[in-house]
């Protein structure tokens, strides 16, 4: 689907910074309804995530399944997350400086239960993601 069109149909979806599962029935039958298959899709998708990372159960797993999709279905090569595209997904999570929100942490940890590979870099990227979200929950960085 055109980028514009894109923009177009997910404008009003988690305006209210929320996603329901409403919303993703919509994106679902609307929007990426043959999946998520390019990188202006992907793109698209991790901005929808930035403006509503909240939402009901339904949206952290539709946006962690179809952002794993892509990665391991539409790439080459199949089931596998290369070195390359490991560099593209940790830009989208920790673009302008930004830490991994709880829903990219889903995806990160679908993407390493899913892929028949992954950079020996994830791991620890995944690692130290994790170490930031469990100490703000103690209560401050270190």
């Amino acid at each position: 689907m055109p980028q514009n069109n894109i923009e177009t149909l997910i404008r009003s979806v988690g305006a209210d910074g929320h996603v329901s599962a409403d919303d993703v029935l919509f994106l679902r039958k609307n929007v990426f309804a043959d999946g998520v298959v390019s990188r202006a899709e992907l793109a698209a998708l991790f901005a929808l995530a930035e403006k509503a990372p909240q939402g009901d159960p339904e949206w952290a797993d539709y946006f962690a399944e179809a952002s794993a999709d892509f990665f391991l279905r539409e790439e080459e090569p199949h089931g596998y997350l290369t070195d390359q595209e490991f560099e593209h997904l940790e830009a989208f999570v920790t673009r302008d400086g930004k830490k991994a929100s709880a829903i990219e942490l889903q995806l990160l940890v679908r993407l390493m239960e899913k892929a028949t590979a992954t950079p020996p870099a994830m791991a620890e990227f995944v690692a130290d993601q994790f170490r930031r979200l469990i100490r703000e929950r103690k209560g401050g960085a270190r």
